[in-house]
């Protein structure tokens, strides 16, 4: 695959529409041709656009949502860059996996104030970057505060 740097998205946009019928047969949960074949940064964007991945990539945070098994991570947006190979792992500081609920209703569930300790059981890893995203985007009207040995979350609609 063949572009001019700084027309990445372009190009993966172009990429899917043109070879949509064969994307679409590969089992991307497993190493393949295509991830074998193409930079980390172009592979993402060729899953996003084939509607396998959404990403949303912010200063702080990056979002990625799986529609096919209803699963959001939330990761550091450092840590999606410099360590692709590392993101998924709950178990290290920079990723949280939220499950079976959406971002949008995980924030419309917690109660105001809250802290890292009310999130529910979907919310799993390092949460704090949950409440950071939260933080980060104007859609949720919230503050963020360090306080009591934890983060605390406050609703600005609530106040």
């Amino acid at each position: 695959m063949s572009y001019l740097e700084g027309d990445e998205e372009e190009a993966a946009a172009l990429f899917v529409e043109k070879n949509r019928r064969l994307l679409e047969t590969i089992d991307f949960s497993k190493s393949n041709s295509v991830q074998r074949s193409l930079s980390r940064e172009m592979y993402d964007l060729i899953l996003h656009y084939l509607g396998v991945r959404k990403l949303e990539k912010h200063s702080l945070t990056v979002l990625e949502h799986r529609p096919e098994d209803e699963t959001t991570w939330v990761i550091s947006r450092d840590k999606f860059e410099s360590a692709p190979n590392r993101r998924y792992a709950t178990g290290e500081t920079g990723t949280a996996k939220v499950v079976d609920v959406s971002i949008e209703q995980l924030y419309a569930d917690l109660p105001s104030p809250c802290t890292l300790a009310d999130l529910p059981n979907e919310a799993k890893g390092d949460v704090a970057w949950i409440f950071a995203y939260f933080d980060e985007l104007s859609d949720f009207e919230c503050v963020v505060t360090p306080g009591g040995g934890s983060v605390e979350l406050v609703k600005e609609s609530s106040e």
